[in-house]
């Protein structure tokens, strides 16, 4: 009896290979960080898996920031970011300065964990151009559920409301804000699977000779005397990001 084999090349798949698609897709899959949001060009990132922790810090009093493998996003370590609990809105914040090639639309991406007794989370940069300090600003306030800019006159104004970050304290959020250093504006501010469009709205800026530098900050703020602990992953800080 001869027996007809089907025909392979047609009902079934003849090769599990194909092309990568581009070189940011071969640098997520070689296990870069930067795979979130892969709009603009990396200055710098950080996945905190040093032995040394390459930020600086600062906080309230019995605060503590300091590399951690309880959780992460990535690797197997983060930051463990503690506020005290010696009095009400005890704060910590981590942050960085570096140098930047030129104005122009710059992010500042990073992950971090939910904690219940949080009242604030603080994305904010400071851009100095050498004769301004501009400051793209932009808070979770987890008491109403909003996400607030701080405007050009120095007041909080709302944006986005019914936002909930409650996670389990494994899980990350992921947040990136992005700010137009050329025209003074902000650009966007991204929150997991949700992009908030902020363009047109003018960033606050005050006078400041200290020399050209970008500072990148995240802090948090407790809701009392309560100490809270939240761990922040894979920081990523880009330039010519695309316009809104």
């Amino acid at each position: 009896m001869v027996h007809t084999l089907p025909d392979y090349t047609t009902k079934y798949k003849t090769s599990t290979i194909t092309a990568i698609a581009d070189n940011a897709e071969l640098a997520a899959r070689l296990g870069s960080i930067d795979t979130f949001d892969r709009r603009g060009n990396v200055i710098w990132m950080d996945n905190f898996e040093g032995t040394t922790l390459l930020w600086r810090i600062n906080g309230g009093a019995g605060y503590t920031c300091v590399l951690n493998a309880t959780y992460a996003l990535t690797g197997s370590q983060s930051c463990k970011m503690t506020t005290g609990g010696v009095a009400a809105n005890n704060w910590a914040t981590i942050y960085r300065t570096l140098a930047y090639p030129v104005a122009c639309n710059i992010g500042f991406e990073i992950s971090s964990t939910y904690h219940e007794d949080i009242l604030y989370y603080y994305w904010y940069m400071h851009f100095y151009t050498g004769a301004l300090d501009i400051f793209p600003f932009i808070r979770y306030d987890d008491t109403n559920n909003v996400l607030q800019y701080y405007d050009r006159v120095g007041a909080w104004q709302t944006f986005a409301t019914d936002v909930n970050m409650e996670m389990t304290s494994e899980s990350f959020n992921t947040c990136k804000l992005v700010a137009n250093f050329v025209d003074m504006e902000y650009e966007r501010f991204i929150y997991n699977d949700v992009t908030y469009d902020l363009s047109g709205i003018a960033l606050n800026a005050m006078n400041n000779l200290l020399p050209s530098r970008l500072g990148v900050y995240f802090g948090i703020v407790a809701d009392g005397v309560k100490v809270l602990n939240t761990w922040a992953d894979s920081a990523i800080v880009t330039q010519n990001e695309e316009a809104q």
